[in-house]
C-alpha cells in the first residue's frame, strides 16, 4: 500500500469516526416530553382540596364559589380560555396565587383549563 493510499484510508476512518460520533450524540438526546392530559378526578381535585376549599366550601362560600366538586370548580372556568377567571386568579399576580403550594400546581391549573379543557 502506498503512502497516499494509507493517508486516504486513515482520512476515511477519521471521517467515519466523526460521523458516527455525531450520530451517537443524537441518540443520547433526552426523549421528547409528552404533556400529560390532566383531569379533575386524577389531578386537579387534590390541588383544589389542598389549596382552595378551606375558604371555598359550603352553601355561602366567598365570592359564591364552592370548589368542593367538579361542577363547582367549572362554574367559574371557561374551557380553553387563557382569560378564564380561574386562570387569572391563580396565575402570578392573581388574588389566589399565594394560596397554592407550588408553581407546578398553578401550571397544572392553567394547563387543565386552557389545554385540557376542564377534563373531568
Amino acid at each position: 500500500m502506498t503512502a497516499s493510499k494509507k493517508y486516504k484510508a486513515l482520512f476515511f476512518v477519521l471521517i467515519m469516526f466523526v460521523i458516527i460520533s455525531g450520530c451517537s450524540e443524537l441518540n443520547d438526546a433526552p426523549p421528547e416530553v409528552v404533556a400529560e392530559n390532566l383531569t379533575y378526578t386524577n389531578d386537579m381535585k387534590e390541588i383544589f382540596d389542598n389549596n382552595c376549599i378551606q375558604c371555598h366550601i359550603g352553601d355561602t362560600p366567598p365570592a359564591g364559589y364552592n370548589m368542593t366538586s367538579y361542577e363547582g370548580v367549572i362554574s367559574k372556568a371557561t374551557a380553553g380560555d387563557p382569560n378564564s377567571i380561574l386562570v387569572i386568579v391563580s396565575d402570578d399576580g392573581g388574588s389566589m396565587h399565594i394560596y397554592y403550594d407550588s408553581e407546578q400546581e398553578i401550571e397544572k391549573v392553567i394547563q387543565w383549563v386552557v389545554e385540557d379543557s376542564l377534563a373531568q
